[in-house]
């Protein structure tokens, strides 16, 4: 088998073995069957979001388009051979698309992943001999950070201001960021040779 073949076959191996086992978060799984099944997840994870906000930002350029032909006095279209931009000076609100709905695509992107890559994100842990609990540290930051945005978007639409709920928000994704980057560093880490607490290596 050709290094080509090889590289299939390790990557379907990575995507059975994880699906196989995505309710065990017992034993131990080495980065290389890890990463493969754990990029394909975030990419399909990404594919998901975008297939449910892109037309919604779509649908609202086609407004502005269409509010631009109808109050030329208002607006000022920019065409070029690559890309054509809108400029409105007070553009009603139902212009924009509607940031709300954006927040139940982000919560189904999350649970997503939680629910396809918590078990192999566990045991990848193990394999570096860390606990899960650095896999579970970024989850509340993501939920508060979601659950204020929502708040943010509501409080600017009623009053036009964000008020303290911002800074909230921007602490809680500096620490979100902090706690997902340690994450990334320890499943980047080595599997630790022999047995560890968390069992043999996996064969």
């Amino acid at each position: 088998m050709g290094a080509q073949g090889k590289r299939l076959g390790g990557y379907v191996d990575s995507v059975t073995h994880n699906l196989r086992n995505v309710a065990r978060f017992s034993g131990r799984t080495s980065g290389a069957r890890f990463w493969p099944y754990a990029l394909t997840v975030v990419f399909a994870a990404m594919l998901i979001m975008a297939a449910a906000i892109v037309p919604m930002f779509i649908e609202a350029f086609q407004k502005m388009l269409a509010y631009a032909a109808e109050h030329p006095e208002q607006a000022t279209v920019t065409r070029t051979a690559t890309s054509v931009s809108v400029s409105i000076n007070g553009a009603p609100p139902d212009l924009m698309p509607s940031y709300r709905a954006v927040v139940p695509a982000i919560w189904l992107v999350v649970l997503m992943i939680v629910g396809l890559l918590g078990a192999a994100i566990a045991r990848r842990l193990h394999d570096v001999d860390s606990s899960i609990v650095w896999g579970v540290a970024p989850m509340p930051f993501i939920a508060f950070s979601l659950v204020m945005f929502s708040q943010l978007i509501d409080r600017f639409a009623t009053s036009g201001e964000f008020g303290d709920l911002f800074g909230f928000l921007i602490v809680s994704n500096m620490i979100y960021l902090l706690a997902l980057g340690n994450l990334l560093i320890r499943l980047c880490q080595r599997s630790q040779p022999g047995t560890n607490r968390f069992g043999p290596p996996e064969r």
